[in-house]
């Protein structure tokens, strides 16, 4: 017997686990049911919260709209989707692209290179200072 496959509205979970954990929050890498060509992407969604009035709950929502207001910017997350603000069912989650390249190259060794790490330090110091223009 299999067991369901998570899923958030369109979007199916590829694992049984989430690929990331933190205290707060989890993602999962998905796919869109809809979706004919198979786009891999991350869906983040809080772990534990107790109900729309937690601080938790509230906090990931303004981190879905701060996101969304952020604009396209190329070291910023794009937000491909994401659940209603002010849902009842207190489910809240967005969806962005999967980022398997940098997580390939991290695990190879190019983090400890400091040409590398320059770069990626310049790209981390532009996007902030998109985010606060």
């Amino acid at each position: 017997m299999t067991a369901a496959k998570k899923q958030w509205g369109a979007w199916v979970a590829l694992d049984t686990k989430p690929r990331f954990t933190t205290a707060m929050s989890a993602v999962w890498r998905v796919q869109n049911e809809s979706d004919e060509a198979g786009v891999v992407c991350a869906l983040k969604t809080l772990r534990y919260h107790k109900g729309s009035l937690s601080t938790a709950y509230q906090r990931f929502a303004r981190e879905i709209q701060i996101l969304r207001s952020l604009g396209t910017h190329p070291g910023i997350v794009q937000v491909i989707a994401h659940s209603e603000l002010d849902t009842t069912d207190g489910v809240l989650y967005y969806v962005m692209p999967w980022a398997q390249l940098s997580l390939d190259r991290a695990s190879k060794g190019m983090l400890g290179q400091l040409e590398w790490t320059l770069q990626i330090g310049i790209k981390i110091a532009a996007a902030l200072e998109a985010a606060h223009n």
